[in-house]
């Protein structure tokens, strides 16, 4: 005898969602699986950027420390220079002064000779405040180069770590729709 044809409808029924069920577990693990790996991968890409980040970070402190070593240098040694003119021009001074008391009588003699050196003395001193101020100038016009290339490379650091933030947070929408279907 067999059994009531509902019953055997009904077993077949659940037959079907039971197979039904063991498919729909098994695609569901096969998409945690993938979810699983593909979050491995960004984790793996992350660490990855982290690493560029920090080496390209020390790069550019190394190459900004490097700057300021040499502009340092550079301006101890300028200011050394202006220094040392400014010691021979005193040096001269005093000497000049020291001859002039010396010949005190001859001064008179030769009043033209001594506004002549003086005026030579003056001409000297303008082309040397001069020449300071040119180098002052161009440092000044360095330094803003400088400030301007360092503002730039920040700017596109915080550029590249907007973009960085921008597609992970695709990536990890993308996964969530994926995981969500």
């Amino acid at each position: 005898m067999g059994m009531p044809m509902s019953l055997e409808e009904d077993v077949r029924e659940l037959k079907e969602r039971v197979a039904y069920l063991d498919g729909w577990r098994e695609g569901e693990a096969n998409r945690y699986a993938r979810l699983e790996a593909d979050m491995a991968q960004v984790k793996e890409e992350l660490h990855r950027l982290g690493d560029k980040i920090a080496a390209q970070d020390k790069r550019l402190t190394a190459r900004i420390e490097t700057l300021d070593e040499r502009l340092g240098g550079r301006i101890d040694a300028m200011g050394g220079r202006i220094e040392a003119l400014g010691g021979r021009i005193e040096a001269l001074d005093e000497r000049l002064s020291g001859r002039i008391d010396a010949m005190g009588g001859c001064i008179d003699a030769m009043g033209g000779r001594i506004d002549a050196m003086g005026g030579r003395i003056e001409a000297l001193d303008e082309r040397l405040t001069a020449r300071i101020e040119a180098l002052d100038e161009r440092l000044s016009g360095r330094i803003d180069r400088l400030d301007e290339r360092l503002d730039g490379t920040n700017q596109r650091i915080d550029r590249m770590m907007w973009f960085m933030l921008a597609t992970l947070g695709g990536v990890l929408t993308n996964l969530v729709l994926t995981v969500l279907k």
